[in-house]
């Protein structure tokens, strides 16, 4: 990854809400591609649920009625459909454009943000001048939409899951812990913490219970019932989310068990 990239990346995560992010981040996309303006939309299906537009409207009814023009007609739409990325280099000659209220705009890119196989957003980008945008303003709107989609994904859906399950983690009696989908443990409560297993921060395969549980990575935290700890009278269960992370719960072993 480029030093711009890194620095985009590490800009986009220290924001937790999706508007602030895209905001932060928008100024310098368009400095990466050279693009004048620009907007994002952030999506949740085939629906926008979040948006940054070039082009402030005085009335937001007029602005979703645009939007929803330019995802089921426009070049957007076409992204959204194709999931790749699609040039106008001259939007006068192109029958997928639809403006959003780009007046002055000549030339128009879009690229998706695709994140756990699923389209998180899309960046739309403009130039005044027709012919502007060439393969390579593509090839590096593209690269900057591969580094953001991910910590958009994280802030616009999974991030308020985790949380979710965070907060029911603590509340447990029972010893708990929570990973996210790269395997770093985000929370461990009270009563797992008192066992020193497992530590918060820290990557899942560091952890003691890793090693008690034989397992190494998120993929493989999948088995029904409950499973015994190596060296502990203890056994686990654990809650999978696809795409998310796990939850993994211990309790004592039956003695009486055969």
């Amino acid at each position: 990854m480029s030093p711009q990239l890194d620095d985009l990346l590490a800009l986009a995560s220290r924001e937790h809400d999706a508007l602030a992010c895209a905001q932060r981040v928008l100024p310098r996309v368009l400095a990466l591609v050279g693009a004048e303006k620009g907007s994002i939309f952030l999506m949740s299906g085939q629906q926008v649920v979040q948006r940054l537009l070039a082009n402030k409207e005085s009335f937001p009814e007029v602005s979703a009625y645009k939007v929803a023009s330019v995802l089921s007609q426009g070049l957007a739409g076409w992204v959204l459909a194709h999931r790749q990325g699609a040039l106008a280099t001259d939007i006068a000659r192109d029958s997928r454009w639809v403006s959003l209220g780009e007046a002055e705009a000549g030339s128009a890119l879009v690229v998706p943000m695709i994140s756990r196989g699923l389209v998180v957003g899309l960046i739309a980008l403009h130039h005044a001048q027709p012919g502007f945008f060439r393969e390579r303003h593509l090839a590096a709107a593209a690269e900057a939409a591969l580094a953001l989609a991910p910590v958009f994904d994280v802030t616009l859906v999974v991030q308020p899951m985790l949380a979710s399950i965070v907060g029911l983690c603590r509340g447990y009696a029972q010893p708990a812990l929570v990973l996210d989908w790269t395997g770093k443990v985000l929370a461990v409560n009270a009563p797992l913490a008192a066992l020193d297993v497992a530590w918060e921060g820290v990557p899942w395969d560091k952890t003691v219970l890793a090693v008690e549980l034989g397992v190494a990575s998120v993929p493989d935290l999948r088995w029904e019932g409950h499973r015994a700890l190596r060296g502990l009278p203890m056994e686990a269960s654990v809650s999978p989310f696809q795409g998310v992370g796990a939850l993994v719960e211990l309790r004592r072993r039956d003695s009486s068990a055969a």
